[in-house]
């Protein structure tokens, strides 16, 4: 029979999380993987955005990632053995984009917040590999259980409907993310070439200094 662990944790709640990690490793063993992945969508104008949902999205999408971060980082670090720490950013992550704003900033934190960690791991001498990892259109549920029930949420939920067609599946996309970083890199994206776009079209925007610019379809 297979070992289990605790019950999935809120990760919203730190005392829960690090309960859930105080199982694994009393049950399991030390982790030399792991993957920060939770997280929501919600559309709509942010003039338009409740605040209780607001809260939720950097609440499940940024301190959920911290509260996996204050967990586990100083477990690995006493277990002394070779880890991996990957936090789910996005390719939304790298720009900006209308009527996704919750979701695009809560994106740019939890990037901010892994390059971040990824300095302090090397300050503190740690042994642990940490990455962001940058998913494109991937198949999930994640449009559909988006919050955003404002005329304009409903547009752009039907426009990232019609964007999931062509999603990746996610077998392919965690294929493309473990070879990328067993080839040690930081950035692990499942779609390369989007990425680059996006990240060079950033870098030319902030070295100019000029104000960002609504994409013709938008």
């Amino acid at each position: 029979m297979a070992r289990t662990v605790a019950d999935a944790s809120d990760v919203r709640d730190a005392d829960s999380v690090d309960a859930f990690f105080a199982t694994v490793y009393d049950t399991l063993g030390p982790v030399t993987l792991a993957i920060n992945n939770a997280g929501v969508e919600q559309f709509g104008y942010l003039w338009e955005v409740p605040a209780e949902d607001w809260q939720r999205v950097l609440d499940i999408n940024v301190t959920g990632v911290f509260n996996g971060v204050r967990s586990v980082v100083p477990r690995m670090a006493e277990a002394g053995v070779p880890a991996h720490i990957w936090n789910l950013s996005s390719i939304g992550g790298i720009g900006a984009a209308p009527r996704q704003a919750p979701y695009i900033v809560s994106k740019h934190s939890t990037l901010a917040l892994t390059e971040c960690l990824k300095l302090e791991v090397e300050a503190a001498g740690y042994d642990i590999t940490v990455a962001a990892v940058l998913p494109g259109p991937v198949v999930s549920r994640i449009f559909e259980r988006a919050g955003g029930d404002s005329e304009a949420g409903a547009l752009e939920r039907e426009a990232m409907f019609k964007v999931g067609e062509t999603a990746m599946p996610a077998l392919e996309a965690a294929e493309r993310i473990f070879t990328q970083a067993a080839e040690g890199a930081f950035y692990l994206s499942t779609h390369p070439e989007m990425t680059g776009y996006l990240m060079n079209g950033r870098a030319e925007q902030l070295q100019a200094q000029s104000a960002p610019q609504l994409p013709a379809e938008a």
